[in-house]
């Protein structure tokens, strides 16, 4: 994983992606450290210090893969408007769900997976 192979734009993506699951409405406070394994102010931390992140750090990476897998998912739990769920993701984000994934799949095979 590094975000040194990712352009500006798709950086700044991540980073609208984390602040996107601490700020926004996608998850909820009960749920947010189950689906993280972080706390919501731990993610905010890492949107802070961005873009002076350790990303050999297990809670950053956690931070990155898990805001983005998270709001993928989100969208996919929206049938019943999924329009508006895009419309959402990308008043957050400024990105298609499509981007955010071609980003993740990016950032994620830096390491092989």
């Amino acid at each position: 994983m590094s975000l040194k192979a990712l352009t500006q734009d798709e950086q700044n993506l991540v980073l609208k992606c984390l602040h996107a699951v601490v700020d926004g409405p996608f998850i909820c406070d009960g749920d947010f450290h189950a689906l993280f394994g972080l706390e919501r102010s731990e993610v905010a931390q890492v949107a802070a210090q961005w873009p002076n992140v350790n990303e050999s750090n297990e809670d950053v990476q956690l931070a990155i893969n898990n805001s983005m897998n998270s709001l993928l998912i989100w969208l996919g739990w929206q049938d019943e408007d999924p329009k508006k769920g895009e419309s959402l993701l990308r008043q957050w984000t400024g990105a298609s769900a499509e981007e955010i994934k071609r980003v993740f799949e990016k950032w994620r095979m830096r390491d092989g997976r």
